[in-house]
Parts: C-alpha cells; sequence; structure tokens
C-alpha cells in the first residue's frame, strides 16, 4: 500500500473482521489521518513509522492494551470506541503522547482505571462515555485540560482531583454526589449538569466563574444555589418533567439569555423578579406544553429576542395584539413564536 499509495493523507479500513495485519510494507508514510472500524482481529503495529500521523480513530478491536510500540508520539487526536478487553489505561499507555490535545474514550465495558500516569499533561479535551466498569481517574496532574465531558460512567465515586484549569465540564451523572466537589474549579466558564438525583442546588456549591449553566433531567429543584453565580450570562433548564413552576427568587441578576425547554409540567413563569433582569436580552420557551402564563409583572424592558415553540396555550395568550399576554411582551423588538 505504501508504493501504490505513496502521498495519501487519509485512510479508512471498516469491517474487515478477518483481516489481523497490515499490508506488508506498512501505510502510507504521509498519513494525516487513520480510521480503522470494526476490524476485530488487526494487529495495530508500525505506526510509529508514520511521522506525519496526527488523527486516529480506533473502533471495535480486540485489543487489550496500548504500549509505547502502538501509537506515535505525533498524534494530536485520539479516539478509542468499543475496545471490548480494554481494561485500563496505565503509564504505559498514551503518557508517550507529547503532542496529544484531545482524547475520547466510549463503550469499553472493561476499562475499570485511568491512572494519574497514562494521560500526557499536553491533554486539553477529555471525553470518556458509557464507561459502565470505569472506577477511577486520575487527572490532577494534567493542567492544561480545558473541557472535560464525563457521560453515563456509573460506577465513577468521586469527581475529587479535577484540574483547576478546566474550563468547561459536562456530567452526565446517575450517582447522588456532593458537587462541592467543583467548588475549587476557580476557571470553570461553562457547566452542563444532567443528573435525575439532584434535588436541589445549595447555596455555593458551584463556583462563582461561570458564566454559562446548562441543567438537564433533574427530579425537582430549588435555586438558591445560584445567587452567587454573579458572572453567569446563559441559563439553559431542560428535561425535567416534575418542575411546575420556576421559583420566584434565586436566580441571579446577571444573566442574560434564558433558555427553558421541555418542561412538560411548567405551568407558568411566575418569577416575581424577572422584570428586574435589566441585563436579560434573550428569552427561548420551548416544548412546555402546559406553560400558558407570563410574569405577572410582565417582561424586563431590556428584552430584545423572544422565542415561543411548540407551548400551544402561551402561544394563543402571546398572538399579537389579541392575545391577553401580548401586552407583556409587545415591547420586544424580536418575537417568533411556532407551533
Amino acid at each position: 500500500m505504501h508504493s501504490l499509495l505513496p502521498s495519501l493523507e487519509d485512510l479508512q479500513l471498516r469491517s474487515l473482521p478477518e483481516v489481523d495485519s497490515f499490508p506488508e510494507g506498512g501505510l502510507p508514510s504521509k498519513l494525516h489521518t487513520l480510521c480503522i472500524v470494526d476490524c476485530i482481529k488487526l494487529k495495530v503495529c508500525g505506526l510509529q513509522a508514520l511521522p506525519s500521523l496526527s488523527c486516529f480513530r480506533f473502533t471495535g478491536n480486540d485489543v487489550e492494551s496500548f504500549d509505547e510500540e502502538t501509537l506515535p508520539s505525533t498524534l494530536t487526536t485520539l479516539k478509542i470506541k468499543r475496545l471490548g478487553n480494554l481494561k485500563s489505561l496505565d503509564y504505559k499507555g498514551l503518557y508517550h503522547l507529547t503532542s496529544l490535545k484531545k482524547l475520547s474514550i466510549e463503550g469499553c465495558p472493561k476499562l475499570e482505571f485511568i491512572s494519574e500516569q497514562a494521560l500526557p499533561s499536553s491533554l486539553e479535551y477529555l471525553h470518556v462515555m458509557t464507561l459502565e466498569s470505569l472506577e477511577s481517574m486520575g487527572l490532577q496532574r494534567i493542567t492544561s485540560l480545558r473541557k472535560l465531558k464525563i457521560w453515563n460512567c456509573p460506577k465513577l465515586a468521586s469527581l475529587q482531583g479535577l484540574p483547576p484549569s478546566l474550563e468547561c465540564l459536562q456530567l452526565w451523572d446517575q450517582r447522588g454526589r456532593d458537587y462541592k466537589e467543583l467548588q475549587h474549579l476557580t476557571s470553570l466558564r461553562t457547566l452542563i449538569l444532567k443528573s435525575p438525583k439532584l434535588e436541589s442546588l445549595p447555596e455555593d456549591m458551584l463556583p462563582s466563574s461561570l458564566e454559562n449553566l446548562e441543567i438537564l433531567n433533574l427530579e425537582d429543584l430549588e435555586y438558591k444555589g445560584l445567587r452567587h453565580l454573579t458572572s453567569l450570562r446563559k441559563l439553559r433548564i431542560s428535561s425535567s418533567p416534575k418542575l411546575e413552576s420556576l421559583p420566584g427568587e434565586g436566580l441571579p441578576s446577571s444573566l442574560e439569555s434564558l433558555q427553558i425547554s421541555d418542561l412538560r409540567n411548567l405551568k407558568s413563569l411566575n418569577y416575581t423578579g424577572l422584570q428586574h433582569f435589566t441585563s436579560l436580552r434573550k428569552l427561548l420557551i420551548s416544548h412546555s406544553p402546559k406553560l400558558e402564563f407570563m410574569p405577572e409583572e410582565g417582561l424586563p424592558s431590556s428584552l430584545e429576542y423572544l422565542k415561543i415553540i411548540d407551548c400551544p396555550l402561551l402561544a394563543t395568550r402571546c398572538e399579537r395584539e389579541t392575545g391577553e399576554n401580548w401586552p407583556k411582551i409587545s415591547h420586544i423588538s424580536s418575537i417568533k413564536i411556532s407551533n
């Protein structure tokens, strides 16, 4: 293959279940991107001979471990998925990948731990998803880490040891835990939290540096823990079917954008102080079929954009000129309503 395609830069090998080795002579030396999918018996070796390889996607294979001879140090992006026999990542695995910026690990059911020595300090983005057996992950020394996504790792016991360099954190958390572990993340700007077992946000649970917060799939919610977030600009509340109303206090006045979506039992926006949110520019309300009423005090004069989608009761009350809520929204320069 090397002699036939000497200038090839991108290569995908898919669904070759009986192939167990690369062609004689190796792979084209100018490869930048290599994608191997469902080649379950293929022995991945010789990649060190690819001096330009920067992106490697590896899915569906029987490999049990990685070592320094498996992956080239030139990699900047590595995505591994559905490696059914991979049990651990230790110091021999990825530490030598000193150029690695992005790492994604998904659907490896036997992976139990990622040691602190396994990951290179150059890492900026880490995504771990659907790792049913993962119990521990050492990240404290990864001081370049900016973005972390942890999705569906039910046995991961603690979030302690997260590096303070984090700017974006996404958590789909099926455990009940104390999120005060996040307090020390003083660089955190964006938090996306999906946790059906979280019932309240205690005061000072979240770092005051937050600018963007998304809360999804909660059983119930009290907002006392948001008042101290004086830098918060964007708030999204979504997929929380038991919420019937938004509380009358607890949201920071710094908000510029508020998005409410998929709250199937929400009946009213009875937030009594919303009118005084002088920084609020955008309000988006969607997929809340029982929502009918705007706040009695009306909406803030600063509001420039209002969008209502799939809220039939509210849409009727907000009809131009004739709707009962029209006087409360008529000052807004851009209004979009659709069912």
